[in-house]
């Protein structure tokens, strides 16, 4: 069975809003701004401790840069449709 991992990386926004404008010191992100594309993006293992930095594509990623990854479930719950047509004299 399909299990989605936990974690993906923070938004920029998200970024921002906690750490303030000087966020990438702060959250220990790259200060040029080379990161910036995991940004949002699942990452892609199971067990994060905290004070453990793991590497992931020749990035050392803390988990100060992550955020539970909210469970996407599909709804099989079908759209109702408005057949009502508007007739204009």
């Amino acid at each position: 069975m399909y299990k989605p991992y936990p974690y993906r990386f923070k938004t920029l926004e998200e970024f921002q809003k906690e750490y303030g404008s000087d966020w990438r010191g702060a959250a220990c992100f790259n200060d040029e701004g080379r990161m910036d594309f995991l940004c949002g993006t699942v990452f892609p293992f199971y067990d994060v401790e905290d004070g453990v930095s793991l590497m992931y594509k020749n990035w050392a990623i803390d988990k100060i840069m992550l955020t539970i990854n909210e469970k996407c479930t599909p709804s099989y719950k079908p759209k109702k449709m408005d057949k009502t047509l508007d007739w204009n004299d």
